[in-house]
């Protein structure tokens, strides 16, 4: 009878947290849509602005080792600059090819970022020279052979 009672209670419990977790940000999100909807020009050109800043100074910061953790910071900030779908329908995507360079330069050999970002930059950004450049100089570091001293052998 315990061990009824205890399974019928414990998933009853986590959808409890989860709907007052979700209530509790609730207004947060509203918040966060409306500041999104009558965002000004003026404002969107400062954030692009500020990024372009972040996304030169992450050029230039040594990465201590952390070469490949940076770049994956940067795909995913890539990610939600590219799917602002709304924001990018007013401001354009002028910094794709700007992530597209940090994240090849910290890390060559991420495949996934060569695709999304070479069409990011390519068609979106219309800049199809910029694009191959860049792919032709993070492709220099690719080879098509497993070096022997790997973990996929």
């Amino acid at each position: 009878m315990l061990l009824s009672r205890q399974a019928f209670t414990t998933p009853i419990v986590a959808c409890v947290c989860i709907l007052g977790v979700g209530l509790i940000q609730l207004p947060q999100l509203q918040k966060l849509i409306n500041s999104k909807q009558s965002a000004s020009l003026q404002t969107l050109e400062k954030e692009i602005k500020s990024e372009n800043l972040r996304l030169n100074f992450l050029k230039k910061t040594p990465s201590f080792g952390y070469d490949n953790f940076i770049a994956d910071l940067v795909y995913l900030n890539f990610s939600q600059y590219f799917g602002d779908d709304e924001v990018r329908d007013k401001t354009g995507y002028s910094l794709s090819p700007e992530y597209f360079e940090v994240i090849l330069e910290r890390y060559p050999r991420f495949l996934a970022a060569y695709r999304s970002l070479s069409i990011s930059t390519s068609l979106y950004a219309a800049m199809p020279e910029r694009a191959i450049a860049l792919s032709e100089k993070g492709l220099k570091s690719l080879s098509p052979f497993v070096p022997e001293k790997s973990y996929y052998v």
